[in-house]
């Protein structure tokens, strides 16, 4: 969940991630998404997901709890490269449908009605409060994915602009 939330990615993304694509740099892990996605095209540029350590409070720190994730589950690997795993003992892939489960449940968790939302309901939240944050269009766009002049944040989720796109994953996870 707090990937998605920190990302704004969709589960096909999620479900996209390689192990040997995330790079754990000084302030932050970086992971390039490879693999070819919906939105993948001879002229766009994959997505590079960004997840800041978030000091203010580690316990919702997305990186960290990537790490940890990693950590707890380094003995059930394999030879696969993706970031998701089933908890099923042949410890397969997570597909984005998988996945998708897997955020709806957190959503309903949190008291969220999943009839009316669903695991695509994480980009709506993150979105529409990295804009009350003060998150410029351009940044959550490219946080999102979206073209430059793509209508998509206005018309979906923008329901109410931070410098850089580490600023995204810090001003959705930042409760002050």
């Amino acid at each position: 969940m707090l990937l998605a939330l920190a990302t704004d990615q969709c589960v096909q993304t999620l479900a996209s991630i390689e192990l040997n694509n995330i790079e754990n740099l000084s302030d932050r892990l970086e992971n390039q998404i490879t693999k070819r996605i919906k939105t993948s095209n001879i002229n766009k540029i994959q997505p590079t997901l960004i997840l800041p350590f978030f000091t203010d409070d580690v316990n919702i720190c997305s990186a960290k709890s990537l790490l940890l994730y990693l950590e707890k589950t380094e003995n059930i690997r394999g030879t696969t490269s993706n970031l998701f795993k089933t908890f099923k003992r042949q410890h397969l892939a997570s597909t984005a449908k998988t996945i998708s489960r897997w955020l709806k449940t957190m959503l309903k968790k949190s008291g969220l009605d999943i009839n009316f939302s669903g695991a695509h309901s994480t980009r709506h939240a993150s979105t529409s409060t990295a804009a009350r944050k003060g998150v410029s269009y351009d940044n959550i766009r490219l946080a999102a994915g979206w073209r430059e002049k793509s209508k998509t944040f206005a018309a979906f989720y923008k329901k109410c602009s931070v410098s850089n796109a580490t600023n995204f994953a810090t001003a959705v996870l930042n409760c002050t």
